[in-house]
This record gives structure tokens, C-alpha cells and sequence, in this order.
């Protein structure tokens, strides 16, 4: 079997699920990380994550369980550059039966504001049904031990945010004629 991700805290508290430089294939035509590129770095993130808590790829042909993303939201705070080292940190908001909401954060190594935000709502799902069902009794017990450590941080500023333009919101888009 394949060797499991280790984890390590970062000064903020937030769990290390990620460290990698941006390749060239990450960069658009304005000379940084392209809007998908992110998202793909988060994901790489989850998927790396899932696979240290029990609950990832590698767990799936035994488990008969995998993680499905319902929703997410990204907040892009600054540009990143090609070769750039990126760091992303995870904060467990919340854990159901089924259930987990994660933040996180993508840092530009040695940098003290993140460059971007990334807030997820996942479910776990039984492979066979394609329906939510349990956490593997293994990763339940990974993820609360996770939440608890993660109980006394502080609410990311930016989590549960949606969209945020008092101008488009004060101003709607007129019906075509």
C-alpha cells in the first residue's frame, strides 16, 4: 500500500495538508496563477488530505467510500507567479455523521497573508449507492480527533462569505427585451 501523508501544524494552527511550486501550466495570459489553477491546487490539497484521514483514493477499493465536494467558494487575494513555492493549511469548520466543512488557505511560502481562500462543504458517499452514508469508522475517528484540535481557533474571516458586490447587488442586470 502506498506510504500515507504526514501533516504538520503551521504557526496559525491550521493543519499543512500541501507544499509544491506552481508549474508553467498553472499560468495564463496575464502572468499568473490562472483562475482553474487554483481550484487545482485546493483539490490537490483535499485529495491529499483525504488520503492521511482515512477517506482519499487510496482508501476507496477497501472502504467502498469516497468524498464528494457539494459546494465550494474561492476568494483570490493575490497574484501568484510561475515557480512560486505555495503552501495550503486546512481548518476543519464542522463534522457530521457524513458531513465535513473545510477551510482553507493558500500562503506563498514565507508570506504572512494568504493569496487565496477556499471553502468547501463535503459529503461522504457509499461507492456502491452514490448516496451520503457514514464516515469509515477509521476516518471518523481521524477527523474528530481533528475537529477537537481545531475547536479553539478562531472563525476564518472569509468562511461562509458568499459573493460580496454592493454594486451589482444595488444595480440588477435588466430582462432582455
Amino acid at each position: 500500500m502506498a506510504r500515507l501523508p504526514q501533516f504538520d501544524d503551521m504557526p496559525d494552527g491550521l493543519l499543512r495538508i500541501l507544499r509544491r511550486r506552481v508549474p508553467a501550466k498553472w499560468i495564463d495570459h496575464n502572468g499568473h496563477m490562472n483562475v482553474a489553477a487554483y481550484l487545482a491546487a485546493f483539490d490537490a490539497g483535499i485529495c491529499r488530505f483525504c488520503n492521511g484521514y482515512g477517506i482519499g483514493p487510496l482508501q476507496k477499493p477497501v472502504s467502498g467510500r469516497t468524498i464528494y465536494v457539494g459546494e465550494a467558494h474561492l476568494v483570490y487575494r493575490r497574484e501568484i507567479q510561475r515557480d512560486a513555492a505555495i503552501e495550503i493549511g486546512l481548518q476543519l469548520l464542522g463534522l457530521t455523521d457524513r458531513r465535513l466543512r473545510v477551510f482553507l488557505s493558500m500562503y506563498e511560502t514565507g508570506e504572512a497573508q494568504p493569496a487565496a481562500y477556499n471553502e468547501q462543504l463535503a459529503v461522504c458517499v457509499d461507492t456502491s449507492t452514490h448516496r451520503p452514508a457514514p464516515w469509515p469508522e477509521a476516518a471518523a475517528a481521524r477527523l474528530e480527533a481533528l475537529r477537537l484540535h481545531h475547536a479553539s481557533l478562531p472563525m476564518p474571516r472569509h468562511a461562509g462569505r458568499g459573493i460580496q458586490s454592493p454594486e451589482a447587488v444595488a444595480k440588477p442586470v435588466p430582462a432582455a427585451q
